[in-house]
């Protein structure tokens, strides 16, 4: 844990490499963190080292977990977003977690399908809270897009990409025209027109290539016409 001028404050000992963390934003005290073992756990800045040992972790995922998001304005506003590295992809619920009858074992509230992932931690990973989507680039170089809306009643994904030529290093939603930087004076001789026009709601895919000797580069993709 580190101050602004990156100054450490406090540390602490796991006994598994640490692959994901996310800060609460109601309670920067608190953060939920990823294992490369599969367990996720919250760390409470506020207890001393010393009490470390009586913590446990609070969910297990079936592979490294790489990606760890919560939906404060979903729903009840305590769930928590996690993908692993075996391409699951796991919404829990932090407050009052599920478990099986026999094991105890607390399992997910529900999990999205159709994610590819063969063991890389440098996918794109992005989530609209306010329309309920999730979108994460695959090992199969296509990224796709799932609702998060119960009401769909379906784990499967809203939408795929084509194939790409490489795996999308990073990906984010542009739902409004307010919420993304201005073009710079010169940049619209140097952007395609699908740049240029950038009509939201879409979303920017970085480290696109179709062909083998392309350039990488940053694609928009909307919708709207």
């Amino acid at each position: 844990r580190l101050k602004n001028t990156f100054q450490l404050i406090q540390s602490r000992k796991t006994k598994s490499s640490v692959f994901a963390c996310h800060i609460l934003k109601s309670r920067p005290d608190h953060c939920w963190i990823g294992l490369r073992n599969g367990k996720i756990h919250m760390e409470d800045w506020r207890s001393p080292t010393t009490q470390q040992t009586a913590n446990h972790h609070d969910f297990v995922q079936s592979s490294s977990v790489y990606k760890i998001q919560t939906l404060d304005n979903v729903r009840t506003g305590h769930e928590l977003v996690t993908l692993a590295m075996d391409g699951s992809i796991n919404v829990w619920d932090a407050r009052q977690p599920s478990k099986k009858r026999k094991t105890r074992k607390k399992t997910p509230l529900y999990s999205l399908k159709g994610h590819v992932n063969e063991s890389s931690r440098h996918l794109g990973f992005d989530i609209d809270t306010e329309n309920q989507l999730l979108m994460a680039s695959g090992s199969d170089s296509c990224v796709r897009i799932w609702s998060m809306d119960r009401r769909n009643n379906t784990f499967d994904p809203i939408w795929t990409s084509e194939k790409y030529q490489a795996p999308i290093p990073a990906v984010k939603f542009m739902t409004a025209s307010t919420r993304y930087p201005k073009l710079q004076d010169g940049w619209s001789d140097l952007l395609p027109d699908s740049l240029l026009s950038r009509k939201a709601p879409g979303i920017m895919l970085f480290g696109t290539s179709k062909e083998p000797n392309q350039v990488r580069s940053i694609e928009w993709l909307t919708s709207l016409k």
